[in-house]
């Protein structure tokens, strides 16, 4: 699965893209931010006139691009975005990332929470990367996760 090659700009549209489903303005209740997001960003690309194509792509990362989804492994967007993102909650950049959200987000009303949620995501989403490179990066990210435990026990 490696050697994938990516169309740049829809990389880049769906990084941009893939949360305004999350946002009040456009999210939806009982549609997960992901779909939603999807369903934005194929509006806003159709009213600016972006390629149909490349409007797909976005769609299709965007789409399943969280540790829960499973992405469409015959589109390599798709895929490398899936793992940029659950790269994004291990490690360092992990660790801040859910201490940012403490007591704003539900998945972390508490400190005691998001330190219980950083140990989950340390053992369990490293499985959910799909590409070698990917996963080279996430044994990587979770010894960082390791020594931030060894000196912040839960």
């Amino acid at each position: 699965m490696e050697n994938l090659r990516v169309q740049p700009d829809a990389i880049k549209l769906a990084a941009y893209l893939h949360d305004f489903g999350a946002y009040p303005k456009y999210s939806q209740s009982g549609i997960d931010h992901a779909i939603r997001s999807a369903e934005v960003a194929r509006v806003i690309l159709n009213d600016f006139g972006a390629d149909q194509e490349l409007i797909n792509l976005i769609v299709k990362a965007i789409e399943g691009h969280m540790f829960y989804s499973a992405p469409d492994l015959t589109v390599p967007e798709a895929v490398v975005f899936h793992d940029a993102d659950v790269l994004d909650f291990l490690g360092n950049v992990g660790i801040e990332r859910i201490h940012s959200i403490i007591g704003i987000d539900d998945w972390t009303p508490t400190s005691r929470d998001a330190e219980i949620l950083i140990g989950r995501f340390m053992r369990e989403l490293p499985s959910d990367v799909i590409t070698q490179s990917g996963k080279n990066l996430a044994k990587d990210r979770v010894n960082e996760m390791q020594d931030y435990f060894s000196s912040h026990p839960i």
